[in-house]
Formats: C-alpha cells, structure tokens, sequence
C-alpha cells in the first residue's frame, strides 16, 4: 500500500519555516514498520516533491526502489546526485535533498 504523509504544501513557493520556528502542530510523525520487501520511506524537500505530480508519487517511489536493487550504494549516489543536478524543472534553484530507506530482503 502507497501512502502519502503529508498534505500538498500551502502558501508561496518561498516561504520557508525553520525546525526551529516550526509550530508542533505543523510536524509530521508516523510510525512505520518495513516489513516485507519493497516497503521503503522516502523523504524529500520541496524542491523536490513540489515538482512532482500527485498521482505519480507512487511511480517515483518504484523507479527509485527498483534501481536501487540494481546499483551499489556509490552508484546510486552518483545517479541520484546526477538526477538531482540535471533536474527538470528549468531555473527551478530550491535546495533538493532525497533520502530512501528501503527494505530489501
């Protein structure tokens, strides 16, 4: 089962609130249990997930797990870090950070 945490984000591309300023009430928590191979987080920053369409989060989770299971963890690095340098929205300069965890066997 796919499952999005977090509400599509509100308010100007720009606007930005620190760890620190954030209210509780903003936060997201969840506890996950990865137990079956496939089951994975991935957690993104706005630069990412809002270029993203809605309903292909779920493809994009599978393309980044599937190539995962074919790359060591240096050339995933490299892909990733290709990707995220070649990204595809043009003049797009918000941060960009990824990061997966996986359940394999």
């Amino acid at each position: 089962m796919f499952k999005v945490l977090t509400d599509r984000r509100q308010g100007f591309g720009n606007q930005t609130t620190t760890l620190a300023q954030a209210d509780s009430q903003d936060g997201c928590s969840a506890d996950l249990v990865l137990s079956l191979p496939g089951d994975g987080v991935l957690l993104m920053t706005d630069g990412i997930s809002d270029d993203l369409i809605p309903e292909q989060l779920e493809s994009f989770f599978e393309a980044i797990y599937q190539r995962q299971l074919r790359c060591s963890k240096r050339r995933m690095r490299q892909w990733l870090t290709r990707e995220l340098h070649g990204w595809s929205t043009p003049r797009h300069g918000d941060d960009k950070t990824i990061a997966g965890i996986f359940r394999t066997d």
